[in-house]
């Protein structure tokens, strides 16, 4: 009797507990054919992710296989078709109540606008400095309160990892105002022997907002200390004020970097384009701009935009300029946007001089009662590095459309010298399909060449690197 009894007792547990606990999860599937030479041609890659949460508890974890595994930095002798990865990864266990957050494992992480830290992935750049530890923060009515410990891999030795640990103290002095302080400190060990160095960042942040104008402003030293030198300072200062006066708006913002150079975060540009002053500098080196910003809403219907940054390192031999101008129209069942944006770049270390010129036409239109969208781009790119010159057109044309529940992306961008020699030139020409299987389900299938850079299809955006080939991908979600 007491065996029925207590199997009985289980049964209710189980089943209360079994009403409280909900699990999602999802699964991509990636299968690739890449046509290039310096590639192992078939790649496959699975992430299956899922997450239980009951009550203020949730664990979670994502399961990815690449077989083989490809390096797009590795060269075509060192690549294997045996090379399989397989690993567990963001694997966590979190607690939540209103005022308490607490999470062990892998995460996720900044302070401020990420100057002094920024814990990340973005898969698009290959970059990955989310931490492996513990994350605590405490939001009361006085303060907010983030302590991280945690390590990641080290760059230099695969086998040993980096260490990592902060505090971030937010707290409201008046209405709308804020102040913050941060402290970061970063243990990176070196690739001969076990000497190692250590990246102490102290910083702090206001914010203030209010009907017509907010500003927010941030400040870090950076002291690097190594067991065998004398320490490095650097600094960073960032700002920036938006006014807002009736149908229009002003935008102002100011950097000063200088000695930032610190793997765990991640500076703002401060312009539209998103582009680093060099791409033969570290961000955070030695660098210091501006950018401003007028916008224009008579109405609902129109918008202008105008945009214009600078930024230049201390001795001026190295100068970005970005100028960015966009005017929207909506109609009634169509809009369209025409914009243009310059880039030039001087950089007199290598004696190399760039300006990039991009106008641009989008449309979207309503055909059948189905979505058309229409993009027309033309970049002129003028070069001279040393005593060569080149001048040369990429445009680009591109339509996304549905027939019935198939989403449909045609793009076609060329490149050329001489307008009567266009076929003789590079082209990427290419088509994307997305099919929603069901409601939790979509398949994704691109053929084709892409040139690489920011890419918009099917109302979604990311950043790709060139490729050739055929891409499939499934999302599955539960």
């Amino acid at each position: 009797m007491k065996q029925i009894a207590v199997a009985i007792l289980i049964l209710i547990l189980a089943s209360s507990l079994a009403a409280e606990l909900n699990i999602n999860g999802g699964n991509d599937i990636e299968y690739v054919y890449k046509a290039a030479e310096d590639s192992l041609n078939h790649f496959f890659k699975d992430e299956f992710s899922f997450r239980m949460n009951y009550d203020k508890f949730s664990f979670g974890m994502k399961f990815i296989a690449e077989l083989p595994k490809y390096d797009d930095f590795q060269k075509v002798q060192y690549l294997n078709n045996d090379d399989i990865s397989y690993r567990w990864d963001e694997r966590y266990l979190e607690y939540e109540t209103d005022a308490l957050y607490l999470r062990g494992g892998n995460f996720e992480e900044n302070f401020g606008s990420g100057i002094i830290l920024r814990a990340y992935q973005d898969k698009d750049f290959d970059i990955d400095t989310r931490l492996e530890g513990g994350l605590a923060k405490y939001d009361s009515k006085l303060f907010k309160l983030t302590a991280l410990y945690g390590t990641l891999t080290s760059e230099n030795r695969p086998d040993k990892n980096n260490l990592a640990y902060g505090l971030d103290l937010e707290t409201d002095i008046i209405d709308n105002l804020q102040l913050a302080g941060s402290a970061v400190s970063y243990r990176n060990i070196y690739d001969v022997g076990n000497r190692y160095s250590t990246t102490n960042v102290l910083g702090g942040r206001l914010s203030y907002y209010h009907d017509w104008f907010d500003v927010y402003a941030e400040a870090a030293n950076l002291q690097e200390e190594d067991a065998e030198f004398a320490a490095e300072d650097g600094y960073a200062y960032y700002s920036n004020l938006n006014t807002y006066f009736n149908n229009f708006s002003l935008s102002a913002g100011y950097k000063n970097y200088k000695d930032f150079d610190f793997r765990m975060n991640d500076l703002p540009t401060l312009n539209h384009s998103g582009e680093p002053i060099s791409e033969n500098l570290d961000s955070g080196y030695d660098e210091i701009g501006f950018m401003g910003e007028f916008r224009y809403n008579p109405n609902y219907d129109n918008e202008l935009i105008l945009n214009y940054s600078e930024a230049w390192n201390e001795d001026d031999t190295i100068q970005l300029s970005n100028f960015y101008a966009e005017y929207r129209r909506d109609f009634a069942t169509w809009s369209i946007t025409a914009s243009y944006e310059q880039i030039e770049k001087l950089e007199e270390p290598i004696s190399l001089w760039n300006k990039e010129m991009k106008p641009s036409l989008m449309a979207e239109l309503t055909l059948y009662e189905k979505p058309v969208y229409l993009k027309f781009e033309y970049k002129i790119n003028d070069e001279k590095h040393g005593n060569d010159e080149k001048n040369y057109y990429e445009p680009l044309l591109q339509t996304d459309f549905e027939i019935g529940s198939i989403g449909i992306s045609l793009i076609s961008q060329f490149k050329y010298e001489e307008l009567n020699k266009i076929t003789d030139n590079e082209a990427w020409l290419g088509a994307e399909v997305v099919k929603d299987i069901n409601d939790d389900s979509q398949l994704k299938i691109f053929l084709g060449k892409e040139k690489g850079g920011k890419i918009c299809r099917n109302g979604t955006c990311r950043y790709q690197s060139a490729f050739k080939g055929v891409r499939l991908e499934l999302t599955t979600n539960f």
